[in-house]
């Protein structure tokens, strides 16, 4: 949820400052029709000066929650899903819905009811009923879980089991589109609750009342379940995030995860099982170089602990808007102004692919309506970054967290992809930075494209050459502790160009 941490502050957001030695040309917005037609399974040539790597298919990273949101009558806005490049939805299963066991009552608690869709579904498990721990909060622990999974007072593990069951493909509609019994949306992937390292009861995100070590055992009779109701099914832990100070010992940042570690050190079964999870989930909101950060050092934890195989999913990724002014000595919530967002939504993106999350998902689908001014941005930003290789990204400088929010630093990414590159650039100053640039040609067969679009929308061509761009100055910032701490960067621009060329900007290092 957004609400977690307080921290960063934006103010109004500068214009983008943008100049070029060559000429540009400025294009129509080169995307994708809703209704566009699938893409051939064989490769095709790049033909000359078309958009690089715009032959390629969709790219199933992308995601976003409750797609369900946009059918709802007051919205009606279901082509969003095509347009945004969304593969995938995080819809919510609500345990605490049911006021006992009763399979026919899996139907009410999600929030796919009304959403056949042919995207890949995604279940957030989340809540407890009142059933299954006496009547208690819905953020108490089930009881049972002591028993074994199959025994039908282990209220948790029997119900997952089952509902996992009812959200198998059991055949193919007319549209050749895989359907679950009584025309439901299939479910692959079962994330095991939400945010359980929020301890504050006053947190709006508070969903755990109890410790890593009780966790670790929902996340096992889960686990066990799930896979015996097929062992096709992948399980996803619960999206851990940035919480707040009162919930981490001796400045350990992720200690709900450290101690979750130590529980799985005492169980014999875990390596067996896989650690009883496929992927680790995140929620990561309003600060670019934290999400990278975090994603960063989650995969190095990941790594040293033997888990190499497992994704990292960045279930969660946004900014709350607010279009009144903002005082920067007040803002604990981190709030953005509707231009600031934009620039978060770039810059999140890249910080979450170039520090290696496998999937992202937007949060959420109803707050970037076509009515918005993200929406053509979000649309853009999908264009530029999809099908790229996050596992070669750079980020020049190579640093992440609070050291790059007082940094004042110039930040380039780059992300390449089959036959190009994707570039991004934001300036952590205050101050409007102006830099030289070159794009060399290294390969005599190199396709001409060079593309360049900003938070302005202003989607240009450029000739191959000397340049000189201009990145306007950081508004997005936190007066406290006697600093002025940047959490956003300013003048974000994206470049794509075929790998032929090489971007050369000697003062960003």
């Amino acid at each position: 949820m957004l609400g977690r941490r307080t921290a960063l502050r934006l103010t109004a957001g500068a214009s983008l400052l943008a100049a070029a030695a060559v000429p540009a040309v400025t294009l129509a917005e080169e995307m994708l029709p809703v209704d566009r037609p699938a893409p051939t399974p064989t490769p095709r040539v790049p033909v000359p000066g078309e958009f690089p790597g715009g032959h390629l298919g969709a790219d199933h990273r992308f995601g976003g929650v409750l797609c369900s949101d946009l059918v709802l009558p007051h919205i009606n806005q279901p082509e969003n899903v095509t347009q945004l490049n969304v593969a995938w939805t995080r819809e919510q299963f609500l345990w605490d819905t049911m006021s006992h066991y009763d399979p026919n009552l899996f139907f009410q608690m999600a929030t796919d009811q009304n959403y056949p869709t042919g995207i890949e579904v995604n279940g957030l498990l989340q809540w407890v009923a009142g059933y299954a721990n006496g009547g208690q909060d819905k953020r108490i622990p089930p009881n049972g879980m002591n028993l074994p999974w199959y025994d039908s007072s282990n209220h948790w593990g029997w119900m997952v089991h089952h509902l996992a069951k009812s959200r198998l493909p059991a055949y193919d509609d007319p549209d050749g589109i895989p359907r679950a019994a009584d025309g439901r949306n299939p479910v692959s992937k079962w994330i095991i609750g939400n945010e359980p390292d929020i301890c504050s009861p006053a947190h709006p995100g508070y969903s755990w009342n109890s410790n890593p070590a009780t966790y670790l055992s929902l996340l096992r009779n889960a686990w066990l379940a799930i896979k015996n109701a097929s062992p096709d099914l992948e399980v996803i832990m619960a999206s851990l995030g940035i919480a707040d100070d009162i919930c981490n010992v001796e400045g350990d940042l992720r200690t709900f995860w450290h101690r979750f570690l130590e529980a799985m050190d005492q169980d014999p079964s875990a390596a067996d099982n896989q650690f009883y999870f496929n992927h680790m989930g995140l929620n990561l909101h309003k600060e670019p170089e934290r999400i990278g950060e975090f994603i960063k050092a989650y995969r190095e934890d990941l790594d040293a602990a033997g888990m190499r195989d497992k994704e990292i999913w960045l279930t969660e990724m946004g900014v709350p808007v607010s279009t009144d002014p903002i005082d920067p000595t007040t803002n604990w919530n981190l709030a953005a102004s509707p231009t600031e967002r934009i620039h978060f939504l770039i810059q999140g993106y890249a910080n979450a692919l170039v520090a290696g999350a496998d999937r992202i998902a937007i949060y959420n689908m109803r707050s970037f309506l076509r009515e918005d001014i993200a929406y053509p941005i979000l649309r853009l930003c999908m264009k530029y970054l999809k099908n790229t290789y996050s596992q070669r990204a750079t980020k020049t400088p190579d640093r992440y967290g609070p050291y790059m929010q007082t940094s004042r630093q110039m930040v380039r990414i780059d992300i390449p992809g089959p036959g190009f590159i994707t570039t991004v650039i934001y300036n952590l100053s205050p101050e409007a930075q102006f830099i030289q640039a070159d794009f060399q040609t290294v390969s005599e067969n190199t396709v001409p494209g060079i593309y360049k679009v900003g938070t302005e929308g202003d989607e240009q061509r450029l000739q191959p050459g000397f340049q000189t761009f201009g990145f306007g100055g950081a508004t997005a910032h936190l007066e406290a502790w006697g600093k002025e701490i940047y959490s956003i960067g300013g003048g974000t621009t994206m470049y794509r160009y075929p790998d032929g060329y090489r971007l050369v900007t000697p003062t960003i290092v």
